[in-house]
């Protein structure tokens, strides 16, 4: 009986130890997590038969480049694509919305050793094409401030800026104070020069100003490439908001 019973006990422990080893293998593998906007790349990569193979960039820029691609070849479709013209398509298309300067690659079979700023490069491939795009990185300080024009172009913005904001706040002071800003309305209303109601009809009265400030350049410009200037692609809005408060 003891026999028996040793034997029971030997074979259990045997099972207790293979599970262990399993479990063990198990949780020691790397738990890959897919983000949203990963999963949603993924499904628009299929959808338009793009095949990534490496990239270093955010999610939303690869889908600018996997869309773009997919529209200039589909609208030559009756004719055999040229490499060189898709190229340039992409760069300009880059080079426009994200700012200079982007290297394109597009070709069936071809070799590249380059260095890239952080998050701009992509490689991938479309039915028999491959793409391959890069940003310098002599160019990733200036990029990450504006998109669409030269770096040293922000001196030019700046002054603008402050002349303009000098002008407002000269014109509105003997009226508003110089509420031109959300921010000093914002912080006359927390010291308490200003009340609650009168800070909320200052700022609906700021945000339909500038609603209709974008809509008068719109028709200005009439549809004309307008360089903009956004916030660092690390930030995120609430930290610029922070910043713009203080």
């Amino acid at each position: 009986m003891g026999g028996a019973g040793g034997g029971r006990d030997w074979q259990g422990a045997e099972k207790w130890c293979r599970c262990t080893v399993r479990r063990a293998h198990v949780t020691s593998a790397p738990i890959i997590r897919v983000t949203p906007n990963q999963a949603k790349l993924a499904a628009i990569a299929v959808d338009l038969n793009v095949r990534l193979r490496s990239a270093d960039m955010p999610c939303g820029m690869q889908e600018r480049a996997f869309r773009c691609t997919r529209a200039v070849l589909d609208a030559n479709l009756e004719k055999k694509p040229n490499p060189t013209h898709i190229a340039m398509y992409l760069k300009k298309e880059f080079d426009t919305v994200y700012g200079p300067a982007w290297h394109c690659v597009v070709g069936q079979s071809f070799g590249s050793f380059v260095t890239h700023s952080s998050g701009g490069f992509v490689y991938f491939s479309v039915d028999k094409l491959s793409f391959f795009s890069s940003r310098r990185r002599s160019d990733q300080s200036g990029g990450k401030l504006m998109t669409g024009a030269d770096p040293s172009s922000l001196v030019i913005v700046a002054i603008a800026n402050s002349f303009a904001l000098s002008s407002a706040v000269y014109i509105a002071a003997n009226i508003s104070g110089g509420h031109v800003n959300p921010a000093v309305t914002f912080s006359l209303a927390v010291g308490g020069h200003i009340s609650v109601p009168t800070a909320l009809f200052y700022w609906i009265s700021q945000m339909l100003a500038s609603v209709m400030a974008c809509l008068l350049l719109r028709v200005v410009i009439v549809g004309q490439s307008l360089p903009t200037y956004t916030i660092a692609e690390e930030m995120t809005g609430f930290g610029a908001s922070v910043i713009e408060v203080c």
